[in-house]
């Protein structure tokens, strides 16, 4: 079985095809899957494509993700919400520390020495105002301050 997703959602027609037999179609309505969910967000970028993006604007939040995580399942919620809203000047990854691959557990040894002292999740946040890290829980307006901070108050200039 397949999952149907779609960024934006609505009506989508699926053509099915088999030798020798009539084809046939079938319109899905689908619901749109947002953007800090989808497999977009979970794409890890260089150092010098988030140093781009900082130059046209974005904030760069890296939300280090681990299963089971108490905390972790607290903020997600939010955190994605904060994603979706601020698309236009968010640009979000949402990294998988027990994943296969072992990027982001490497990166964030390079930015936390002992990694023994951290309590996820770990958010990274980048602008140009320099960079900011929070471990372990933090609301969601203490999150909201550190992007304002790393962006001079430009994301969040209607809250």
């Amino acid at each position: 079985m397949a999952m149907l997703s779609s960024l934006s959602g609505g009506l989508h027609l699926i053509y099915g095809v088999k030798e020798g037999y009539l084809n046939a179609s079938l319109n899905l309505t689908v619901s749109n899957l947002t953007y800090a969910y989808s497999g977009d967000a979970k794409i890890q970028h260089t150092q010098d494509e988030r140093n781009r993006m900082i130059s046209q604007g974005k904030i760069i939040l890296i939300f280090f993700d681990l299963p089971g995580c108490a905390n972790c399942a607290l903020m997600r919620p939010w955190i994605a919400e904060l994603a979706n809203e601020n698309r236009g000047c968010i640009e979000y990854e949402w990294l998988n520390l027990a994943g296969v691959s072992e990027g982001p557990r490497n990166e964030l040894r390079e930015v936390i020495q002992d990694e023994d002292q951290v309590s996820t999740p770990v958010i990274i946040i980048q602008g140009e105002n320099g960079s900011l890290l929070s471990s372990g829980f933090k609301s969601r307006d203490a999150i909201i301050d550190m992007i304002s901070r790393v962006s001079n108050g430009g994301c969040f200039s209607e809250t």
